[in-house]
C-alpha cells in the first residue's frame, strides 16, 4: 500500500477468486483539483494497462473515482463520495480509447449531477481512481445450469439441457412445428 502513496501509476491493491477479480488504484499524488485534468493525466496509463490485461483473454472492467467534499463554513463536514461506471467488456478488437473517453464523460456527468442537486458541498480533493478488472467468461453453448426447484417450477426460464450444439436449431424446429397449426400468410417485410 506504500507504493500507492508514492506513484502516479495504477497499482494492484487486491485480488480475489484466484485472480478472476483484480483491483488497481491510482492515487492523486499531484493533488490535482480539476476532474478533467486528473482524468486526462490518468488516461494513457489506464489505456495501456487495459490493453495489457486484455491481450490473453477478454475482460470486463469498471471505474470508480473517489473524491472528498466538504460544506463551506462548517468544521468536520468532509464527506467521501464515489462516482462509478457500469462494467464494460473489452475484447482484443475493442477501441479502448473511445470507451475510456465515454466513461470519463460519464464520471464527470455524475459529478455535475451531484453538485447540481444543491447539496451545498464543494470539492475538497480528488482522492484517486479505482479500476476493477474481471476475467470475462460469458456462458457459451451447452451451458445448462441446474436450477433450484422453485425457479424451475415457475417455467419462466429457458434452460434447455442438450447433449449437442443444436439448441438453436431445436428451438427453431419446435417453434416451426407449433406454428404449422396456426399458419397465416406471410407478407413482405413480416417477421416471426
Amino acid at each position: 500500500m506504500e507504493l500507492v502513496k508514492t506513484t502516479s501509476e495504477f497499482v494492484e491493491i487486491k485480488s480475489s477468486h484466484a485472480r478472476k477479480i483484480v483491483w488497481y488504484y491510482k492515487k492523486n499524488i499531484d493533488d490535482c483539483f480539476n476532474y478533467h485534468t486528473f482524468l486526462e493525466s490518468s488516461k494513457n496509463k489506464l489505456i495501456n494497462l487495459l490493453k495489457f490485461l486484455s491481450v490473453n483473454h477478454p475482460i470486463k472492467y469498471n471505474l470508480k473515482m473517489e473524491v472528498t467534499y466538504k460544506r463551506p463554513h462548517l468544521d468536520n463536514s468532509s464527506e467521501n463520495r464515489a462516482f462509478k461506471t457500469i462494467s464494460k467488456e473489452i475484447f482484443t478488437d475493442t477501441r479502448i480509447r473511445n470507451v475510456i473517453e465515454k466513461y470519463f464523460t460519464r464520471l464527470i456527468q455524475e459529478e455535475d449531477e451531484y453538485i447540481g442537486k444543491g447539496s451545498g458541498f464543494t470539492l475538497e480533493c480528488i482522492d484517486g481512481l479505482f479500476l476493477c478488472v474481471y476475467k470475462y467468461t460469458p456462458m457459451g453453448g451447452s451451458s445448462y445450469i441446474k436450477l433450484p426447484d422453485d425457479i424451475r417450477n415457475k417455467k419462466a426460464v429457458i434452460n434447455p439441457q442438450n447433449t449437442d450444439q443444436q439448441c438453436v436449431v431445436d428451438r427453431w424446429r419446435a417453434r416451426r412445428s407449433r406454428n404449422k397449426k396456426k399458419r397465416r400468410p406471410m407478407c413482405a417485410g413480416s417477421s416471426w
